[in-house]
Formats: structure tokens, C-alpha cells, sequence
């Protein structure tokens, strides 16, 4: 489990019936074929900019975006984003948002809500129940109830007041390190991190060979492996890659990859 930024979403799609929804302002679209999307579940001020970062030019796997909110009109008609009204707690919403073949979901906390963690909770409980196979990642304001958000199965967990705390005590020792990791986690400005399959031509080499051989092939740099959930930074020692793994790099914009790996692509 991983708990980060809300930039990172994520990073994270929903269709049941043959109905329509609206976009751009009242165009009506069949979502029959929709699917591989990305549900965001709330309407507050991060949704503008989650859905302005989501399609930056830098992602090259860009999917259908759905905005799920309890409000009567798209907030939004302005924006390339199919709007559904409904209650994201309420599975017939879900469903109209096309939940059971989505690719992910963004939950965001309720700011006007007495408490914006039990409904955040709520909705990634349905979700879940709907899809399973769905990658959530919520918000969440406070630290303590990250265990709950682990039980419903959400995938990743974005405390901001808790990483607010771990980047004021590191920029207190490494000056700058705020700005640093704006400027990683912001799309469309400078560099980015990607996680991206580990490249066919990489398995069962170590994760040094593979640093010098990325970085002197592609303006990329490779900073940490994952393996099971588990994120090793800048592994040590004889670290050898395996099939299954996953790499983040920092890169200008997302590395072009095939689904057996990055072979043709780094060549």
C-alpha cells in the first residue's frame, strides 16, 4: 500500500447499462462501448485540475475520463469529460457511471461533508463490491483512518495532511525539496514519474544494469523497482529484475511501451 500525492493518481472506469450520458455541455453520447475509463467520484476544486493533469500531452495512455458528482448540470462542459449526476455512494450511480468495466477510480473527500473519510470510505466500499478488479485511489484527511481505506481493498491512499508533514520536515533539512517534487508530480512542466512494465530485454538483469542501460538509451532515469506492492527505491546490491515487476523513472513524458515490454522502444 502506498500512500501518496494526489498528483499521482494515478493515478485510476465504469459501464453497466446501454444509456447515455452528457458531454461537453448537453451532447448526448452512448456509452455502450465505453470501458479501460477512469471514474473520478466528487466534485471539488482538485477535480478541475486531476482532470487538466490526466490529459496532459505528456501521457501517452490517455483514457476516457467520467466525473461522478451529486450535482444537477456538468460542472465542467468546457473540459473532454462525460458527466454523470448521481450520489457516488449509491451503486445505481456507480453503475450509470459504468463502474463494472472500468480501469480506475479517483475518490475524492467531500470538503462540505461532515465527515469526508466515512463517505470516502462508503464509496470505495461500492466501488470495490461492483468491481474488484477496479484500481481505486482515495483521499483522505486524516492518517488515522488509512487502516479502514486498506480493508475496503482501496489500492492507493493520498493523506495530503500527512505528506504535508513528511515534506515540511524534509525541506527543513534538504532545502528545496518542495519544489522538487512539484515539479515531479506536476504534468505538463519539466519531468515526471511513470511506472511502466519491467522491459522484456531487462529480466533477469540487475537493477544497475538496467539504470546505465535506460539512462544511456532514452532521457529517462530509473529510480526504483516494484515487485508484490512493494516499492524498493534505488535497490542495492545484486537486485536482479524478474518478470512481474514494475519500474519508476523520471522522464519528460511517458515512455512509449509495448505489452511485452520496452525492447523496441529503448533500442
Amino acid at each position: 500500500m502506498l500512500v501518496i500525492l494526489e498528483g499521482v493518481v494515478i493515478v485510476s472506469m465504469f459501464i453497466a447499462f446501454v444509456t447515455a450520458f452528457h458531454l461537453r455541455g448537453g451532447q448526448r453520447v452512448n456509452k455502450k462501448n465505453l470501458r479501460n475509463h477512469i471514474v473520478i467520484c466528487g466534485w471539488t476544486p482538485k477535480a478541475r485540475r486531476i482532470i487538466r493533469q490526466l490529459q496532459s500531452e505528456d501521457i501517452r495512455s490517455k483514457r476516457p475520463l467520467v466525473l461522478l458528482a451529486d450535482l444537477p448540470e456538468n460542472p465542467i462542459p468546457e473540459e473532454d469529460v462525460y458527466f454523470v449526476s448521481g450520489d457516488p455512494t449509491r451503486d445505481e450511480a456507480l453503475r450509470k457511471a459504468g463502474i463494472e468495466k472500468a480501469y480506475g477510480a479517483i475518490v475524492l473527500a467531500d470538503d462540505k461533508s461532515e465527515n469526508p473519510d466515512a463517505r470516502s470510505l462508503l464509496i470505495t466500499l461500492a466501488v470495490e463490491r461492483l468491481n474488484p478488479r477496479v484500481y481505486t485511489s482515495v483521499e483522505v484527511y486524516d492518517p488515522e483512518n488509512i487502516c479502514h481505506l486498506e480493508r475496503a481493498d482501496a489500492d492507493e491512499i493520498i493523506c495530503l495532511n500527512q505528506f504535508g508533514e513528511y515534506l515540511i520536515l524534509q525541506s527543513s533539512v534538504s532545502h528545496g525539496i518542495s519544489k522538487l517534487f512539484a515539479s515531479l508530480l506536476n504534468f505538463g512542466e519539466g519531468d515526471e514519474i511513470y511506472r511502466i512494465p519491467v522491459p522484456s530485454q531487462y529480466v533477469g538483469r540487475t537493477f544497475r544494469q538496467a539504470f546505465l542501460d535506460i539512462g544511456g538509451k532514452r532521457d529517462c532515469i530509473l529510480i526504483a523497482a516494484e515487485r508484490d506492492g512493494e516499492i524498493m527505491v534505488n535497490p542495492k546490491g545484486a537486485y536482479t529484475l524478474q518478470n512481474g515487476d514494475y519500474l519508476f523513472v523520471i522522464s519528460p513524458e511517458e515512455p512509449a511501451f509495448e505489452p511485452e515490454g520496452l525492447a523496441q522502444a529503448l533500442a
